[in-house]
């Protein structure tokens, strides 16, 4: 019976997938964000948190998260 549910959440999330316009706008937002890196502006979330969000102390705990990986390099 688990199995059946499995196997049938497995089916719907296969069809959701092979979508086109999910696909659509998944390839939209991979080639906006393509072109924004190769900008130089940043990323979407960048933008966003530049232009909507006040999530000061999450940015700093992106920055410290990416100093450290930068580091471990």
């Amino acid at each position: 019976m688990i199995f059946n549910f499995i196997t049938k959440a497995a089916i719907f999330i296969g069809k959701v997938l092979n979508w086109w316009p999910f696909l659509f706008i998944i390839a939209v937002l991979c080639i906006t964000e393509a072109a924004l890196i190769m900008s130089g502006s940043g990323t979407i979330v960048d933008l966003y948190h530049k232009y909507y969000g006040s999530a000061s102390g999450d940015l700093a705990s992106l920055e410290a998260l990416k100093s450290a990986v930068v580091s471990f390099k």
